[in-house]
């Protein structure tokens, strides 16, 4: 049996910061994987928002546009439990809701290259304008690799 590192490939999408503002994480090619499990950690929030999945043509960012997707994951209370959470549609587009009360929380949304839009290959978190959180991070995990290797493909180009 491999490991983890062996099967997928780990990316710092977002490093650990105080977000004051709108971030937006490194883009992962999809060409090589079926899957990215992004997991979004976040310290104590001053002021809440709306995380977006974004999708792209380039390694750039070129052509970028929110991403659609059904549901994320919600670590509940301070606990290793998750409660599955329908993306939260009020705004214009699906988004992971952070409220007031989300502080030292995890969220994982995980996205399938079939959801890209014909195209799009890259895909990415951004964080909102009005977002204030003490340490937030993302970490991506590209994993389900379409061909065989000895070493899992690249993720970012």
């Amino acid at each position: 049996m491999q490991s983890l590192i062996e099967e997928a490939k780990i990316i710092n999408g977002l490093s650990p910061a105080s977000r004051n503002s709108a971030a937006s994480g490194d883009w992962v090619s999809m060409e090589n994987y079926d899957k990215v499990t992004f997991v979004i950690s976040v310290g104590a929030v001053t002021t809440g928002g709306n995380v977006l999945i974004q999708e792209a043509k380039t390694a750039a960012g070129g052509s970028a546009a929110t991403l659609n997707f059904d549901y994320y994951h919600k670590m509940t209370a301070s606990t290793d439990t998750y409660t599955k959470t329908s993306a939260n549609t009020a705004s214009s587009a699906d988004c992971i809701t952070v409220g007031n009360s989300s502080d030292n929380k995890i969220f994982v949304v995980e996205i399938r290259a079939t959801q890209l839009s014909s195209g799009f290959k890259f895909v990415n978190v951004k964080t909102p304008a009005a977002f204030s959180a003490a340490l937030t991070s993302v970490v991506g995990i590209a994993h389900k690799a379409r061909y065989a290797q000895s070493a899992p493909p690249t993720a970012l180009v």
